[in-house]
C-alpha cells in the first residue's frame, strides 16, 4: 500500500528545488526571459474592448433636425416677359408660365447667366422628402421666390440618418463675392471633417467655403466657384 503522505511531500520537496534554481540564477518567474520590465498593457484594440466613442461633433449653424414640408404655392416668374407670340430666347423653352405644363406649379424662369429674359420652364419636384428617391430630402424654396422645391443630391435627410450626436448639413456654392448661396445637396458632418463655418476657412472674403468634398468623404475649405460674367 502506497503512502499519499510520502509522495505529496516528495513532489512539494521537487516543487521547492526548482523554484530555489530559477532564484540562485537570477531569473524570476514573473518577468520576461531577457529581464527586461513586463511589456506595457496593449491598448484597448488589441484586448478585445469595445472602440472608445468619438468625440462630440461641433454643431453647425445650419442643419436639419427634423424633415419639413415645402411650401405648395409658388409666385408667378419675376423675369422679363418676351413679346407674346415671339421665340423662346437665350435658347430656352418658354416665353411665360403658360408655357410650363410638364409638372407641379410649371414657372418660365430666368435661364443663367442670362438674367431678365424669361427662357426656361422650371417645376416643383416635391413637396415633402418622401418624395424624393432614397435619402434625397426636399429641398424647400426659401420665401416668396420663384425658385422651386428640388430633390437635393447627398447622403441624409435629417439629423438622425447621421447617427447618435450626428448633424446632417446643407453643403452651398457660393460665387464669390455673392451672398446667395445655391445648395447642392446635404450631406453628414463626420468627424475627419476641418471645418464647420466658413468663418473657419483662411480666406475672408468669401474666396473659400466649408463645403462637403465627396471624393474626399468630409468636409473641408473648398473655393468659391466663379461667379457668372
Amino acid at each position: 500500500m502506497c503512502d499519499n503522505s510520502s509522495v505529496l511531500f516528495r513532489r512539494f520537496a521537487g516543487a521547492v528545488a526548482l523554484l530555489s534554481s530559477i532564484a540562485a540564477c537570477g531569473g524570476n518567474a514573473l518577468q520576461p526571459a531577457d529581464g527586461g520590465d513586463a511589456p506595457p498593457e496593449r491598448p484597448p484594440a488589441y484586448r478585445g474592448d469595445a472602440p472608445a466613442e468619438r468625440p462630440p461633433l461641433a454643431a453647425p449653424s445650419m442643419h436639419r433636425p427634423v424633415a419639413v414640408v415645402c411650401p405648395t404655392d409658388r409666385p408667378a416668374a419675376t423675369c422679363m416677359h418676351v413679346t407674346p407670340g415671339a421665340a423662346p430666347v437665350n435658347g430656352g423653352n418658354c416665353t411665360n408660365d403658360g408655357d410650363c405644363t410638364s409638372g407641379h406649379n410649371g414657372r418660365c424662369d430666368t435661364t443663367e447667366p442670362f438674367e431678365g429674359d424669361c427662357s426656361t420652364c422650371s417645376y416643383d419636384e416635391c413637396f415633402a422628402d418622401v418624395d424624393c428617391a432614397g435619402r434625397a430630402p426636399c429641398d424647400c424654396r426659401a420665401g416668396p421666390v420663384t425658385g422651386a422645391n428640388v430633390c437635393a443630391a447627398g447622403n441624409c435627410r435629417v439629423d438622425a440618418d447621421c447617427g447618435a450626436g450626428g448633424y446632417c448639413s446643407p453643403s452651398t456654392a457660393r460665387c464669390a463675392g455673392s451672398s446667395d448661396p445655391a445648395s447642392v445637396g446635404y450631406f453628414c458632418r463626420t468627424p475627419a471633417d476641418t471645418c464647420v463655418e466658413d468663418a473657419d476657412c483662411a480666406s475672408t472674403t468669401q474666396s473659400q467655403q466649408c463645403r462637403f468634398d465627396a471624393t474626399a468623404g468630409h468636409w473641408r475649405c473648398i473655393d468659391s466657384p466663379t461667379c457668372p460674367a
